[in-house]
């Protein structure tokens, strides 16, 4: 359990220091994401400082559910709303509110058509002026039906004097004109318009020098514009309560559109609903100018008849059978008016033919059926109506309609004939009855029977008369009293902040490209980087590192105290590393150290390692022999400075040399011995396979603490191979961005080859530093002699750094 507890916290700390890596890698280009950062805040803030803010208004108003208009208590508005159900006739008012044809008259009402704006600087947006523009443009189009968007760009010279440009689209391409220079008050005319521009009391010398832009929109444009921004929407699915927003830059405007939408919704409304009221009203007074001349002719009649007659009192006889004959009176009365009613109503129907106009509804017909039907038959009419007002009677809706009203209409026609017959045979029967009674009465002077009839007549017309003027009163009351749709909750009111451009997620959102951006190119590049490009490939293939030598600008190859004092660390740090595995490897002899340093290909700087690794070795007064054995590329002699050309060829081919005569001190390090090549054979394999090189081995382990041995490249030949035992150590120069990372398979295979005892690797020419894992902070003797006058060069030192990776 424990084990596994040790295991389960190694990973986790190989992910943490994987991580750890991963970040360290990207920050060492925190110059690039410095200046990302920088150019996108930059541009950013010089969008934001040129972008407009919008602001955003809104109002809120209450759906009136259920009220009536027309004939009080006649038409139901919203009868059929149903908001836990559909409720469509909630979301027609909806779209009634977005349609083109109310935007067009908030448009025409706001002279929206029309715009001028302030032009701003290269860090200032334009400015809409709205209702506080210190010009007066009169703009007129020729030709009413050209009428397209057109962009007038008017710039200052003086106080007085402008010029004029005009900018609009024609078949799709972009036309600029400039039109001259003008005065206030002077008419221009330009292709398609009259224009004419004064100044008003806003104007002031503040504006001598400014530029204008007016623009005219087309309607059709303006209106999409407008239905862009605009939204009406719930504010929740309980609630029939509707919340109007739009969006602008100015606050003033968003404000006046709302206001002024809610505003025409409600004349329209209101105008549609007093159509039935203003269609009986119609009615009634047609038919009370007939009833009029009914009643002053009966009126006349009587007067002649009591004057012809020279009737003055009736005589009171029979009271029992009068009794019964004011009651059947009354009852004829009444079986009259419903009788003149329904007459009316169907020479009403007979009479007007068109199927949009609406019917007189509650003139007293006591049949509650042909009441509804009344109703319901009005109602059809104004909705066929209001889809009439953007559609055409080929809309599948508007003849469903149709069809219906007709449908309807017929049963109007039909029930209004029968309740016409039924009146009259009612009335046929009162008649007879009445005659029966009147036969009663035959005692009764025949002048007093001819005057009860034209009385009769003459009170029917005046009852008939006064209900047809209470019901005009209750008319025009109704129509006075008619309210609109909506209930206003909150009148338009702006936003105190913009909505847009949002600031913080814009800055935040640049800030994620600046950070997006490098480490997108910084990971294509190392994806499609295919050389070494640092520690973490030689670590990929479990290859040990001996050191890590940092890019050096040097122009010598040997190293002194007058050198960058950086990669003579890295040396001394690689020469106690190098100490260290010689130290822990199994030496059976007591002779020198021998180290074999190589590489894959030429130009990875095995030669400059082997020369400067000798010259620290010899701290402590040790004694270091560089032998070069790259027999086919020598460079020892060139790197250390000698002269010397005689070396280890000639002393393989002269068996009369020997090892003292080709051994040589260096000048510039009394403990530093060295053994060039020599002359370039022909047969380097053969001369590095002769017998004399293990005695000339053998002779040298005698004299020295440590040898350096410079082995030509491991890709190239194979020469060093014939010596590979000799070694103690072999170190393996990888220079970074030289070699490619499918070649490590060489040294990986070195690795485990049984003749090699102690391998290791030496990562050089590196951007990040120096010492072993110093990406990490640790390794063997890391930073030896690091800080030795580092004050002196840390300035300088990190100069290069931002420089080199910038290369």
């Amino acid at each position: 359990m424990n084990n596994n507890n040790i295991q389960t916290q190694l990973n986790k700390d190989e992910e943490a220091i994987s991580l750890l890596y991963i970040l360290k890698k990207y920050m060492s280009y925190w110059p690039w994401f410095i200046l990302c950062l920088v150019l996108s805040f930059g541009i950013t803030w010089f969008i934001l400082k040129q972008t407009a803010p919008v602001y955003q208004s809104q109002a809120s108003v209450l759906v009136n559910v259920n009220e009536k208009g027309g004939l009080a208590g006649s038409l139901e508005v919203f009868s059929d709303l149903d908001l836990s159900s559909n409720g469509k006739e909630f979301y027609n008012e909806i779209e009634i509110l977005k349609s083109r044809t109310l935007i067009r008259s908030v448009i025409n009402t706001l002279e929206l058509s029309n715009c001028m704006y302030l032009e701003g600087s290269i860090l200032q947006s334009d400015k809409l002026l709205y209702k506080n523009s210190p010009l007066d443009i009169q703009h007129e189009l020729i030709d009413k039906n050209q009428d397209k968007t057109a962009t007038y760009s008017i710039a200052f010279i003086n106080d007085n004097s402008f010029n004029l440009t005009e900018e609009y689209n024609l078949f799709g391409k972009k036309i600029t004109k400039n039109h001259g220079v003008f005065s206030c008050n002077e008419v221009i005319k330009t292709n398609n318009s009259i224009i004419s521009i004064k100044k008003n009391k806003r104007w002031n010398d503040e504006y001598a020098n400014s530029s204008f832009r007016f623009v005219h929109f087309s309607i059709d444009n303006r209106i999409s514009q407008i239905q862009e921004v605009l939204n009406v929407g719930t504010i929740n699915k309980d609630a029939s309560v509707l919340n109007i927003t739009i969006s602008g830059i100015n606050k003033s405007l968003n404000n006046d559109i709302i206001n002024e939408l809610i505003k025409q919704h409600e004349i329209n409304a209101i105008h549609e609903k007093n159509l039935i009221t203003r269609n009986t009203s119609k009615f009634i007074d047609e038919r009370m100018e007939v009833i009029e001349h009914e009643l002053n002719q009966v009126e006349t009649l009587g007067e002649s008849f009591k004057t012809e007659k020279q009737i003055i009192n009736l005589e009171k006889d029979a009271e029992v059978y009068l009794t019964k004959e004011e009651n059947l009176s009354s009852a004829l009365l009444e079986a009259n008016i419903q009788l003149k009613l329904a007459e009316y109503m169907l020479a009403f129907m007979n009479d007007n033919n068109n199927e949009s106009e609406l019917l007189p509804v509650n003139l007293g017909i006591e049949n509650k059926g042909m009441s509804d039907m009344l109703n319901e038959y009005n109602k059809l009419v104004l909705e066929k109506n209001m889809l009439l007002k953007n559609s055409s009677m080929k809309n599948p809706s508007v003849i469903k309609l149709q069809d219906q009203i007709d449908a309807m209409r017929i049963s109007i026609s039909n029930g209004l004939e029968n309740t016409y017959e039924t009146l009259r045979l009612k009335v046929a029967s009162l008649n007879k009855e009445n005659l029966s009674i009147e036969n009663r009465l035959s005692d009764l002077p025949k002048y007093e029977k001819e005057f009860r009839s034209i009385m009769r007549q003459q009170e029917i017309k005046e009852t008939l008369y006064i209900y047809l003027l209470q019901k005009r009163e209750e008319n025009q009351i109704a129509m006075v009293s008619t309210i609109g749709s909506f209930t206003i909750i909150d009148e338009a009111y702006a936003s105190p902040f913009p909505i847009k451009p949002k600031k913080k997620i814009i800055y935040l959102g640049a800030f994620l490209i600046a950070i997006f951006i490098p480490t997108a190119v910084i990971y294509i590049k190392n994806s499609l980087n295919t050389k070494v490009s640092g520690t973490e490939d030689l670590e990929s293939l479990n290859l040990p590192i001996a050191g890590v030598l940092p890019l050096s600008k040097e122009k010598t190859h040997f190293l002194n105290k007058e050198n960058n004092l950086q990669i003579r660390d890295s040396f001394q740090s690689l020469a106690t590393n190098v100490n260290f595995l010689l130290s822990s490897s199994n030496n059976e002899t007591n002779g020198a150290q021998t180290i074999f340093v190589t590489s894959t290909i030429p130009s990875e700087g095995k030669s400059f390692v082997s020369v400067n690794l000798a010259n620290n070795l010899t701290i402590n007064n040790k004694k270091v022999l560089l032998l070069g054995l790259d027999l086919r590329a020598p460079k020892v002699a060139e790197y250390i400075g000698a002269s010397e050309s005689i070396g280890v060829t000639d002393y393989i081919i002269d068996n009369s040399l020997s090892t003292a005569e080709i051994i040589h001190k260096s000048e510039q390090n009394p403990n530093l011995h060295y053994m060039v090549s020599g002359r370039i054979p022909p047969n380097p394999i053969e001369i590095l396979m002769n017998p004399r090189l293990n005695k000339m081995f053998s002779e040298i382990k005698q004299e020295f603490d440590f040898i350096l041995v410079d082995t030509p490249p491991m890709a190239l030949v194979i020469d060093a191979l014939s010596v590979i035992n000799e070694s103690d150590l072999i170190l393996y120069v990888v220079r970074e961005r030289l070699l490619q990372k499918k070649m490590l398979s060489i040294p990986q295979k070195m690795m485990n080859d049984e003749r090699v005892k102690n391998f290791s690797t030496v990562l050089n020419c590196s951007k990040r530093g120096f010492g072993v894992h110093n990406d990490y902070g640790y390794g063997y003797g890391y930073g030896y002699g690091y800080g030795y006058g580092q004050s002196n060069n840390k300035s300088k030192s990190k100069i290069k750094k931002i420089k080199n990776l910038f290369k």
